[in-house]
């Protein structure tokens, strides 16, 4: 079979963190560990590959195959900028500038386009607690501006910490997110997971995914999570905006925190940003081998993605950020046994 990563020769930087870097082909995969938890990221993308406990599953799905990071169809773990989710029909307008941009998932922009920042490599620097990329991403994708951007990672006894800041060249809705899909037992199935979430409404999408800038009140729908519910029975439930998404692909107003257990773990997801992208792997489809060599099935993992609401502009929401007013936001990822 051929090796997929850690392939050449590695270093090993004893700090605070204990460190390693592994150089591929494309990529450089670094390790790092506190003793408490362990992760592991790509170069590319500022990819996550690895979340977990010392010497236990990984929390985190991936890839079998290093070399489908270079193309990462479904966003494993990657950073996508300068815009996350879907851009109706491409075409936003600030201070009556308008951006057309590209039409990489029709009808709509998708996750910053063909060159996002999930499909470059990031410099980066190790840091006393964790590591710190940096991307000076050039106009692309009908982006005629500039966009400086950093995303740094720390670890803190059994948390992962992700901040990020983006300075644009002239003001911009900046909406950069992480692209982490969460399974806590390193199985094929999310049927063991329960889930709870903090928030009390949802935005609706339109035929094509796009978010509407409609809001609606979970109360008693298949997007009621204030109370633990299992994965298996959400499945189970209906509603009319899953014949567009085949099951929850939509951004939750949070009013406080996203909780995910199973019979031994807990993972629980703050965040400074208003919203929280729940994407329950929809449209897998069995189209990559995942890190254990199995098909990677349908509903098998939760995608969580802190952002602003995708494609706010275009309904008279969202923050624009300048030089003035930089771009930040941070994430928090916090295991627990139990």
């Amino acid at each position: 079979m051929k090796q997929t990563f850690m392939s050449q020769k590695s270093v090993t930087v004893l700090m605070k963190l204990n460190v390693e870097v592994f150089h591929e082909a494309f990529t450089d995969v670094i390790a790092l560990s506190n003793g408490i938890i362990d992760i592991r990221v790509l170069s590319y993308g500022a990819t996550l590959i690895h979340f977990g406990f010392v010497n236990e599953p990984n929390c985190v799905v991936r890839y079998q195959d290093l070399d489908l990071y270079e193309s990462n169809p479904v966003y494993l773990g990657s950073v996508v900028g300068p815009t996350a989710g879907r851009i109706k029909d491409g075409h936003l307008c600030v201070d009556k500038k308008e951006y057309a941009l590209s039409i990489n998932n029709h009808p709509n922009h998708l996750h910053g386009g063909y060159q996002s920042h999930a499909f470059k490599t990031f410099s980066y620097t190790i840091i006393e607690d964790g590591i710190r990329f940096e991307l000076e991403d050039t106009p692309h994708d009908g982006y005629t501006l500039t966009f400086k951007t950093t995303v740094t990672y720390q670890l803190q006894d059994a948390q992962l910490i992700v901040t990020t800041s983006a300075l644009p060249s002239e003001p911009f809705p900046v909406n950069i997110t992480t692209h982490n899909y969460f399974n806590l037992d390193g199985s094929n199935s999310l049927a063991n997971h329960s889930l709870k979430v903090e928030a009390n409404e949802i935005y609706t999408v339109d035929a094509s995914l796009a978010n509407d800038g409609v809001t609606l009140n979970v109360a008693h729908t298949a997007f009621d999570f204030r109370a633990w519910k299992s994965i298996e029975e959400a499945l189970t439930q209906k509603h009319p905006e899953f014949k567009k998404t085949r099951f929850i692909d939509h951004d939750y107003r949070l009013d406080g925190k996203l909780y995910l257990k199973t019979q031994t773990r807990m993972l629980v997801c703050e965040t400074s940003l208003p919203v929280l992208r729940l994407y329950f792997a929809n449209y897998f489809d069995e189209t990559f081998k995942q890190e254990h060599g199995e098909d990677a099935h349908n509903f098998s993992a939760l995608a969580i993605e802190p952002q602003f609401p995708a494609n706010a502009i275009n309904f008279g929401q969202g923050d624009i950020f300048s030089a003035d007013t930089p771009y930040t936001s941070r994430s928090s990822y916090t295991l627990y046994r139990l």
